[in-house]
């Protein structure tokens, strides 16, 4: 097991991305 975003940032900015994406399949 690797943890190379180890940074609370990384992990806001990745949460970010995915729930926009999932967003943006859903049409919301």
């Amino acid at each position: 097991m690797r943890h190379r975003f180890e940074s609370p940032s990384a992990h806001l900015c990745f949460l970010i991305l995915a729930r926009r994406e999932l967003y943006g399949r859903m049409g919301i």
